[in-house]
């Protein structure tokens, strides 16, 4: 009898220490994949900051696109006006060879 209680307790501490043996496992797979999504989280955050660094350079260089073609559409406007008024200041190719009288008529 006092065997089957020594077998018999020696099988439960088997068993609490295998168990304990289990748990510390789960434990340590736990902290490992812990380690591993806290490393992942800090990746994930550093390319949101640089998506967020990218976004924000991206709007700033479309600004300064949209200001430019503004600008360069005004001096096009300004170029166009230019153009015109002197265009209109210069005598026709047909007269230019011919006198005026003092009338203003043309003489041929």
């Amino acid at each position: 009898m006092h065997n089957a209680s020594l077998d018999s307790e020696k099988n439960r501490l088997l068993d609490k220490n295998r168990d304990a043996a289990v748990w510390e496992g789960k434990v340590q797979t736990l902290t490992e994949e812990n380690k591993m999504l806290h490393a992942k989280l800090d990746e994930l955050q550093k390319q949101a900051r640089q998506a967020d660094t990218h976004k924000a350079t991206a709007d700033k260089l479309t600004q300064d696109l949209e200001a430019q073609k503004e600008t360069h559409a005004k001096s096009m406007d300004e170029q166009k006006a230019d153009y015109e008024k002197k265009m209109a200041e210069v005598p026709e190719a047909g007269e230019k060879g011919k006198k005026k009288g003092k009338c203003g008529c043309t003489v041929m």
